[in-house]
């Protein structure tokens, strides 16, 4: 398996993750921005939800539903981690698309300065670590943990190259 169907394989997973919060999910659309610019989103969900929980007074009005327009952009990674430019660039779409929810998905990690980016800018953040108890908790059949490692330097890549060659020859 290439590293391009891996990267789909991935985002696959992801979507499957919003499917099972009742998100309608679409893969690598093309939105055009107010800049004219046109971008790719990874996965856009699509979900209609109801204010029916109303209390008092505002009980006697009619139920409004809005719909939740949600863009996750999904970074499969062999080594290294999310950068600040990499949750930049895709701000940058979030804005010129308006979408104003939005998630970054990646099967390794965030750097320091990527996490800090993207709790300021109200970004959900799913590392390894995290989408594997989220795929756990749904049945979804997908695992991170091959291709997460808690460290890098030449020893992590030499096991992450390991374990690739299990995985391409169907070890893993």
């Amino acid at each position: 398996m290439n590293t391009t169907e891996i990267g789909r394989e991935f985002e696959q997973a992801v979507g499957r993750l919003y499917e099972a919060d009742g998100f309608e999910v679409s893969y690598n659309q093309l939105l055009q921005g107010r800049s004219g610019a046109t971008y790719e989103i990874d996965i856009l969900g699509v979900k209609k939800v109801s204010n029916e929980n109303r209390k008092g007074f505002f009980k006697i009005l009619k139920p409004k539903t809005k719909t939740l327009t949600l863009a996750v952009e999904c970074k499969f990674k062999e080594s290294g981690y999310v950068d600040h430019e990499e949750v930049s660039v895709f701000l940058n779409k979030l804005d010129d698309i308006r979408i104003e929810i939005g998630a970054m998905a990646t099967n390794r990690d965030f750097t320091e300065n990527a996490y800090k980016i993207t709790s300021y800018r109200k970004i959900d953040t799913l590392n390894g670590k995290r989408l594997n108890e989220l795929f756990k908790g749904r049945n979804i059949s997908y695992y991170c943990q091959r291709h997460h490692l808690e460290v890098d330097g030449p020893i992590a890549d030499a096991v992450r190259l390991t374990f690739g060659l299990l995985d391409k020859i169907g070890i893993f």
